[in-house]
């Protein structure tokens, strides 16, 4: 036997060389590195959304109710339950002209009744008519709704100044034989309205009895606010010069179907952007 395999097991190479080294090495970083944690990717920069608000006012309003109201006009509750405490609430709401439309109920006063021509056309053109103005000013879509014109002029036909307003695009003017309730709240929520405000004549009968009049559309939940100084009612004649009737309208309007606005309110305001 020779010298040199002297000690060497049989198959065996002697000690590993530098190659197997090497890579035995390799193998261990990389069994390392699996355990390592890995690195996050990098996050897409996030961009800030600016949402435009749309300009908006606060104003004062009123309410009665036989049960007792919180500041923010919902029933206080006592055990869980509504109690007692009626009385005229004073409270205030926010409105945003664009979501909010004016409604002018049957602006007449070219109708049979001289009295009433007398009576609206005086309303109209002292309190309907500035509040319409001070709506557009305030960027209010403004709807007017009456009766389509006949050949015959049976029908009454709107306000003048209100017609000039409809003829510039100012306002439009909507007939009462296009539209139920439905069709109605169809266009306004169409149109991203949520609250109405209603103004014109008579406020005992069509303000409120119209398909398109308040009592149906509060069903179709919209908030609601009525002006008593920009409507009348059809008076009896026992109510003398009191105006009873549209007194005690109100009066029932503002229990359970609309926040009452006062026409000075109304006229003093002034948009927020904030």
């Amino acid at each position: 036997m020779n010298e040199s395999h002297a000690g060497k097991e049989p198959g065996g190479g002697g000690r590993p060389g530098k190659a197997w080294l090497v890579v035995g090495a390799a193998l261990l970083l990389l069994s390392a590195l699996a355990f390592l944690p890995r690195e996050k990717k990098a996050e897409k920069t996030k961009r800030s959304v600016v949402v435009e608000k749309d300009p908006s006012y606060a104003i004062p309003s009123q309410r009665r109710s036989y049960f007792k109201l919180e500041s923010n006009g919902s029933l206080e509750l006592r055990d869980g339950l509504p109690f007692r405490g009626e009385g005229l609430y004073d409270l205030e709401r926010t409105i945003v002209p664009r979501r909010t439309a004016v409604i002018v109920m049957d602006p007449w006063v070219d109708t049979p009744s001289g009295q009433l021509n007398a009576e609206h056309g005086r309303i109209a053109d002292h309190r309907l008519l500035p509040l319409v103005r001070q709506a557009l000013s305030l960027e209010h879509p403004v709807l007017v709704l009456t009766n389509r014109p006949s050949p015959d002029k049976s029908h009454p036909s709107v306000h003048p100044g209100l017609a000039e307003l409809a003829e510039e695009g100012a306002l439009r003017i909507l007939y009462h034989e296009d539209f139920d309730d439905d069709a109605f709240a169809v266009l306004l929520r169409g149109e991203r309205i949520d609250t109405l405000i209603y103004t014109g004549f008579a406020s005992n009968m069509c303000v409120i009895g119209r398909r398109t009049g308040m009592i149906p559309m509060i069903h179709h939940g919209f908030r609601m606010f009525f002006v008593p100084e920009a409507s009348a009612a059809i008076e009896w004649e026992e109510s003398g010069d009191d105006n009873a009737t549209h007194v005690a309208t109100t009066r029932i309007i503002s229990q359970w179907i609309a926040e009452i606005v006062r026409f000075d309110d109304f006229m003093m305001v002034r948009l927020s952007d904030e």
